[in-house]
């Protein structure tokens, strides 16, 4: 496996070669300092979990045009907000994490970051897609297993 950093304005990316896939991580510089986990295979990839601020999203979007990737699943467990990240990509979700951030304390959480962060914070949640149960299955060439957990999911 080799790995390789890459530093943009807004957050860094790491990137994993792990035989015929990658595994890349981007790092945010925002104020939560969250991540979104990209893997991809042969220029088609899936997202697990969202940017939430806008510039962020802005950023990231640039890396994949400018990297080829192509999105073809966003995985949406923990982190709903950011419904304007590639909005025309299919959406996966458990029924835990519908409820988690619909009415649950990740709705809660984007209701006081939306109060605190303003207008740089992309409050839209995503809570539609396609539903995921556990188990194994294949999106993008990349074989994943979904763990339902009681608040949301583990991929």
């Amino acid at each position: 496996m080799s790995q390789q950093i890459e530093r943009l304005e807004h957050g860094m990316i790491t990137k994993i070669a792990c035989g015929d896939m990658n595994v890349r991580v981007y790092s945010t510089k925002n104020a939560i300092e969250d991540q979104v986990i990209i893997l991809d295979r042969q220029g088609k990839g899936i997202i697990i979990e969202l940017p939430c601020f806008h510039d962020g999203i802005a950023e990231l979007t640039k890396y994949l045009a400018d990297n080829k990737l192509e999105i073809v699943g966003k995985l949406v467990s923990y982190h709903a907000e950011g419904s304007s990240f590639l909005p025309d990509v299919k959406n996966y979700l458990t029924e835990s994490a519908v409820a988690y951030n619909t009415d649950g304390e990740g709705a809660h959480l984007v209701q006081n970051f939306s109060g605190v962060f303003g207008a740089a914070f992309d409050s839209g949640i995503i809570n539609a897609g396609e539903k995921l149960n556990g188990g194994k299955m294949n999106i993008a060439g990349i074989d994943i297993e979904i763990i339902p957990q009681r608040d949301t999911s583990r991929v």
